[in-house]
């Protein structure tokens, strides 16, 4: 959750504060988005140099069906490896890798487009501690993903 405090003599010095803030904390978003964007383009580089598989002759279709009788998971294992190119550990880590990019840019851009929108909304303090929290637990509760279509309906209504 993120929560933004600022101080200023004035409201007007304050909300520019609290802007500066914002700002800040999109920059550092974006700039970590970034990084895992090119992290994904890496592991997706990775994946598309591996040799295409082969198509097994009658032979080896035999083999394998008389290997899955015998060892099932370790026979999928090694057809897993030979058509993907990788080991099913990696293709899990790009996986998470990918949702977990999903959610990082979904619920921040979800927050930044609800907050831009609602300036009368408290993000910081005392109260935006309890809304964004109550706000949170309310759609886990529901487990609904934070988007900012979903943000947007259970906080004006």
């Amino acid at each position: 959750m993120q929560v933004y405090e600022a101080e200023g003599a004035t409201k007007e010095e304050a909300l520019e504060a609290l802007s500066d803030k914002i700002a800040e904390a999109q920059k550092n978003a974006t700039i970590k988005i970034r990084s895992q964007e090119a992290e994904l383009r890496d592991l997706r580089a990775k994946n598309a140099e591996r040799e295409k598989p082969k198509e097994p002759t009658a032979d080896e279709e035999y083999v394998l069906a008389q290997e899955f009788s015998k060892m099932p998971k370790a026979t999928f294992r090694k057809m897993f490896e030979e058509v993907t190119g990788m080991k099913p550990e990696e293709f899990q880590t790009m996986k998470q890798a990918a949702e977990a990019y999903k959610t990082a840019t979904s619920t921040t851009e979800a927050i930044s487009t609800f907050v831009a929108m609602h300036p009368d909304y408290e993000d910081a303090g005392e109260a935006g501690d309890k809304n964004g929290k109550l706000m949170r637990m309310k759609l886990a509760e529901l487990r609904i993903p934070v988007t900012s279509e979903i943000w947007q309906r259970h906080t004006c209504t």
